[in-house]
């Protein structure tokens, strides 16, 4: 691809033609992608390619000069472009080989409705034997907390509310290992200093008592009756908000976007909502961020701020101005204009890019290079949301703004720590990057590939030499993977709300064109599987599902009859009751919100949805053995 500059092939001898010069580096392109699909010199080569060794350089090594002479094992799936395959060599921490040892060729087997329908059935090549992963997560307490500390927690000292000091930090582990490094809306190693010490410089009753709201609601997936214990804590929570809402402090504005979080993934958005403009006021009034004026660092440091201090500080104004931009995407509530001016939170005593320490990083390491590529992210995401979120309505974007952004998206990744890289052997917890990421990616092309923008028809896009199609599908293939990865392997451990956005990416992709895939019914009902997954935890699942369903109604992927069927699944969930409306105006329909976000909301789609499976319905009563024809709404 040439971004819009001449491509220019080095020949190999004064005889070659730049044609055969090209089918020659494409050869080369894949005989190294069938190395790095081997996860043995994977990792070793993806080192040397960053280090700035040359495509046949990296053949030479890894067909003999650093290891075993082998041939690959292993292409990618013939559905990979050449344009694909570029983009896994030139920028492999973005787009990657996922080695799942699940593979679509078998996945009919993946799914059952057996005993659960929910659960996975997973068959690993090779092992002759197979499994269920359940959807119903019950084990014990952690045997290994997230912070040694917390064994010596002492709940009561911070709230009223009555329960084990075990289920606190256990609920406390969990937040910290699924989420918090996603959001980092305060400084973990401060807050849990403080928490164990009585101490009130990093850690507060108010959100101490939100923290838990939203901590035990993900936790009661492992022990239900955390969920009581959430509701009891939110009330607490709410009552401390009403005296902390008057003193600005980096811990308010840390509880504040939390508890908003807690209330909303209970399906209450709209209650939760109106947090969010009290939070940025309070960020805008300590100079953290949506301000020409924000504090610096040199400030901080000039006013005597001791360094806990000012770490605390960078990881609040970080956390919460991300967190806002990611509820920004889904039309939550406006972008934050100004970004933080403090310097993204990272690890400059630790090598960043080429170079790996002498001793493997820690979890902990890794989550904070995770954080900061992250928060790199929501700067390239603060632009894109400018543009294509206009206040006064929907803005044309030309194809070279669009690539621009692209490339610095490409940018944030390559300089991202290697640790990054989405590799079998990193956490699910470092996975959510690449769904932020690609989320992102997607929203950038979806004006140029759907039926409500622009189309690529014409000449615009040929000066780039590069398909917006290509680029939207290649971030696509990834997220589908992502979810295939996450629910297969990381369910249990990383039980977390947010994986969610993974599976609403998927099913937009896939309902844009969704006849030219075959395998797109598998990945549909895959996602809505993996609400099912969340509905008993967090109750905005059901929601979201059924707004999807609605999706694939409109566009003639499912019938009326089929998404019956579907959220009958959701009723044998052990749920008191079944509730969908929100009352929030998040979108769900990432087309028709480019034109028209008020339509695209979760509300007005669950209205027609409840409309289009009692026609449904009202056709099975009429039916006499089934024979009534299904139909489906437009």
């Amino acid at each position: 691809m040439s971004w819009g500059r001449q491509c220019v092939y080095e020949t190999a001898t004064a005889s070659e033609t730049p044609g055969a010069a090209l089918k020659r580096e494409k050869a080369e392109l894949e005989q190294l992608i069938g190395y790095l699909r081997q996860p043995e010199l994977a990792h070793d080569l993806v080192g040397k390619l960053q280090a700035g060794l040359g495509i046949p350089e990296l053949l030479r090594y890894a067909s003999g000069g650093g290891v075993l002479n082998r041939q690959p094992v292993a292409l990618l799936p013939t559905t990979d472009s050449p344009f694909e395959v570029e983009l896994m060599v030139r920028h492999p921490k973005a787009y990657q080989i996922l080695d799942l040892s699940i593979d679509i060729t078998y996945a009919e087997g993946l799914m059952s409705t057996a005993g659960d329908p929910g659960s996975l059935r997973v068959n690993v090549p090779g092992s002759g034997s197979s499994g269920f992963i359940s959807t119903v997560l019950n084990p014990p307490h952690p045997v290994c907390y997230y912070d040694d500390r917390l064994a010596r927690l002492k709940i009561g000292y911070w709230s009223t509310v009555k329960i084990t000091d075990a289920m606190a930090a256990a609920a406390f582990s969990h937040f910290f290992k699924a989420e918090h490094w996603s959001l980092g809306l305060f400084d973990a190693d401060l807050f849990i200093g403080d928490l164990v010490s009585g101490d009130m410089t990093y850690c507060s009753s108010f959100l101490v008592n939100a923290v838990l709201t939203h901590a035990l609601q993900a936790y009661s997936a492992k022990d239900p009756p955390a969920a009581i214990k959430a509701v009891e804590f939110e009330h607490e929570a709410k009552k401390l908000w009403r005296v902390e809402q008057g003193r600005d402090s980096l811990t308010t504005i840390a509880g504040g976007f939390i508890l908003y979080i807690a209330i909303g993934i209970r399906g209450q958005v709209a209650d939760g909502a109106e947090y969010i403009p009290k939070v940025v006021a309070m960020a805008r009034r300590l100079r953290l961020f949506d301000t020409p004026n924000a504090v610096r660092l040199e400030e901080l440091a000039s006013k005597g701020m001791a360094p806990e201090q000012q770490r605390a500080a960078i990881h609040t104004a970080w956390g919460v101005y991300g967190a806002i931009m990611m509820q920004a995407i889904f039309r939550v509530c406006e972008a934050v204009k100004y970004p933080p001016l403090l310097p993204i939170p990272g690890l400059p005593s630790l090598p960043t890019k080429e170079k790996e320490p002498d001793r493997p990083l820690t979890h902990l390491e890794k989550n904070q290079h995770a954080f900061a590529a992250i928060c790199a992210l929501w700067r390239v995401t603060a632009d894109v949301l400018a543009v294509y979120h206009h206040p006064d309505g929907p803005t044309a974007v030309s194809p070279a703004f669009a690539l621009s952004l692209y490339h610095r998206l490409l940018n944030v990744a390559d300089e991202a720590h290697v640790c990054v890289t989405n590799s079998e052997e990193n956490a699910a917890q470092i996975s959510m990057f690449h769904v932020f990421y690609h989320h992102v990616v997607l929203d950038i092309f979806r004006p140029f590939v759907s039926g409500n923008g622009s189309t690529e028809a014409g000449n615009a896009w040929s000066v780039a030499n590069v398909s917006p199609s290509a680029i939207f599908e290649a971030s696509l293939k990834q997220l589908k993977r992502l979810v295939l990865r996450y629910r297969s392997r990381h369910l249990s451990e990383n039980f977390t709300i947010l994986w969610h956005l993974s599976l609403m990416g998927v099913v937009n992709g896939l309902l844009l064109n969704h006849k030219r895939d075959p395998n797109w019914k598998f990945y549909f009902m895959m996602c809505i599987a993996g609400y099912e997954d969340l509905y008993p935890t967090f109750q905005v699942a059901l929601g979201i599902a059924e707004s999807l369903m609605m999706l694939a109604i409109q566009k003639g992927a499912i019938t009326n009859r089929e998404a019956k069927r579907m959220k009958e699944q959701f009723k044998k969930k052990d749920r008191p009751e079944l509730v969908g409306k929100t009352g929030a105006g998040f979108v769900v329909d990432l087309e028709l919100a480019m034109t028209n976000p008020k339509d695209a909301g979760v509300d007005v789609l669950i209205d027609r949805f409840e409309e289009a499976t009692a026609v449904a319905s009202f056709m099975e009563d009429l039916a006499s053995g089934g024979g009534a024809q299904d139909e489906v709404m437009a």
